[in-house]
């Protein structure tokens, strides 16, 4: 059963609130022109690093040196540009020894940090926080625009954009003593993170238990534990996924270089593996892998990064750790309810190899670099210099706002050079752009609102055990939307409404999404003007739901409107109703 089902609409109402019940349908209105599919000129902007054989930045080439190719055709190069500096360290032009200096870059520089959670010894934390601040330093100039987010479980923004340098230094200074700990072990880790799922535990098993998983096992083998840990891992990991692209799609209407540096914990490839690890699943159940598979999840993220025009360079400060597992007495049955097996000697080694290798297909695809450890220190200050010293070339294709993935490679004349950039291209659908935003609103980073719609919550219902009905009337204004003249002298439209809910334990329902039409006829176009449609529907619920998000497109003009709400106690919804 899906989560949401459509029960009535009130079709063009001129009066706030009316009874779809009693509301006559009108005849169906004629097709609305821009609906259909459209074709438009878009401009593909690509940032190119070129280098040699010995990774030194060759300079003064032309764009007649370059070719684009979108799926294998070559593509026109409409705008080039080179930026560059002789004085920044490692840059050479090796065949073009007397290129007059190029000016800074005039475009403007967008980055956020986004840092992880995550515990390190002051001896491997110091460098990579000094590397990081200088590396901002090499970066911003004034107008430009950094941004720190942190992650704990929930997006906490710690810095809004801004050039102001001493405020960047400052609040990575906090950020550094908050992740300061003691040595990463593979045992020490799994006590920490065990401690700080305790709270998580009780809603997980409630949850599990509510879906026939029972308390004691299931069929994969894995125990209970382990899994409701996993659990944990993959929700952590579904949020943090979420609140990336919704900060990529914040990104995708700035202008000039946009990157994004993320300093990861946990964004693997199976969600949760070091518990399965020390739990003594090893090797790991192949019924139970595939369950926690987040590879394309994780991957997805690219994709977003190259339809926003963002490169990403992911980070993972951990490395490999210093676990060591002498003998049984390391075990954790303190906190475990069942003894488990001693990890083996490549516990570290495993848990790396999870981390890494989609840190560096991320950083591949959309043109950025990944390392991990001490190595991020090496890699920073060439981060640096992809933002002053480049070329930005850019060519015109067709797109139809489809969902649709380019292959894109960019080449050189000099085959012995080594390229860097973007390797998509990517077409994104309005609704897809409404579905990515209505999940990003669900974990927390609320999108833009430009049409400004209500909700409320109507009587609560039980249906059954855990079970319940949530009324819920949508109502925006008329005045926002965008009409088409028609023939006969009215006015005709169309919007769509989506909804979904968010659960305690991470969870996303469906996202139930209902398009209509409407025509306002000439002589009533003053009064709807004045006026507003509602639109109504049942959330079928359960006790994990706890916040609803809405959005509302204008099919014709393409401005959404959002709304989030945080429900109250089922107990107090139904009391309210009464």
């Amino acid at each position: 059963m899906r989560p949401w089902s459509t029960v009535s609409i009130s079709f063009l109402a001129f009066v706030l609130l009316t009874n779809a019940a009693t509301q006559p349908q009108p005849p169906p209105p004629p097709a609305v022109p821009g609906l259909g599919e459209t074709i438009e000129v878009s401009i593909v902007n690509l940032d190119v690093i070129v280098t040699d054989k010995q990774g030194n930045r060759v300079r003064g080439l032309t764009k007649d040196d370059f070719t684009i190719l979108e799926d294998g055709k070559p593509q026109t190069i409409a705008n080039f540009s080179e930026y560059g500096a002789e004085s920044r360290a490692g840059v050479s032009t090796p065949e073009t020894a007397d290129a007059p200096a190029l000016p800074d870059p005039t475009q403007k520089r967008t980055i956020v940090l986004f840092i992880d959670s995550f515990k390190l010894p002051p001896f491997r934390k110091d460098p990579i926080f000094d590397s990081l601040k200088k590396t901002v330093h090499g970066i911003i100039r004034k107008g430009d625009a950094v941004s720190i987010v942190r992650w704990n479980g929930e997006a906490i923004t710690l810095l809004e954009a801004t050039d102001d340098l001493a405020a960047v230094d400052k609040t990575l200074d906090e950020l550094s003593q908050a992740s300061t700990g003691v040595a990463p072990d593979g045992l020490t880790r799994m006590r920490m993170e065990l401690a700080e799922i305790q709270s998580f535990r009780s809603r997980a098993l409630a949850a599990m238990n509510a879906r026939g998983w029972g308390v004691t096992g299931d069929n994969t083998g894995a125990p209970l534990d382990v899994r409701a840990n996993a659990v944990w891992a993959k929700v952590e990991l579904q949020k943090k996924t979420a609140v990336l692209k919704s900060l990529l799609l914040g990104l995708s209407g700035e202008q000039g270089k946009k990157a994004i540096f993320f300093l990861s914990h946990r964004f693997s490839m199976v969600a949760g593996l070091e518990f399965m690890i020390l739990g003594g699943q090893n090797p790991i159940d192949p019924a139970l892998r595939a369950e926690f598979d987040t590879e394309r999840l994780v991957l997805s993220v690219a994709d977003t990064a190259n339809a926003a025009g963002v490169t990403l360079y992911p980070l993972y400060p951990e490395g490999l750790g210093q676990a060591t597992f002498s003998d049984a007495t390391t075990s954790m049955t303190d906190v475990v309810r069942e003894a488990t097996p001693t990890p083996d000697a490549a516990f570290d080694h495993r848990v790396l190899n999870n981390e890494t290798p989609v840190l560096g297909s991320i950083a591949r695809s959309t043109g950025g670099l990944s390392a991990s450890g001490k190595d991020i220190v090496d890699l920073l200050p060439r981060a640096a210099d992809d933002f002053t010293t480049y070329y930005s070339m850019a060519y015109r294709t067709e797109t139809r706002r489809q969902d649709r993935k380019h292959k894109l490679a960019v080449t050189t004349k000099n085959p012995e050079y080594r390229i860097r950039t973007r390797g998509d291209y990517v077409e994104k659908s309005d609704e897809t752009n409404v579905r990515e935003r209505i999940i990003s609103s669900l974990f927390g980073v609320r999108p833009e609102s430009k049409i400004a719609i209500d909700a409320k919550v109507g009587k609560v219902t039980k249906t059954g055990r855990s079970r319940y009905t949530i009324p819920l009337r949508v109502s925006l204004p008329i005045e926002a939307l965008t009409t088409i003249d028609q023939p006969n002298g009215d006015f005709a439209g169309s919007f769509s409404v989506y909804v979904a809910w968010g659960g305690i334990l991470g969870e996303i329902s469906d996202i139930t999404q209902a398009r209509q039409q409407f025509v306002i006829p000439r002589g009533d176009a003053e009064k709807a003007a004045q006026s507003t449609f509602t639109y109504d529907f049942d959330v079928l619920a359960d006790e994990r739901t706890e916040r609803i998000a809405v959005a509302v497109l204008d099919d014709v003009g393409k401005d959404v409107g959002y709304f989030y709400i945080t429900l109250p106690p089922r107990s107090q919804m139904m009391a309210e109703g009464k």
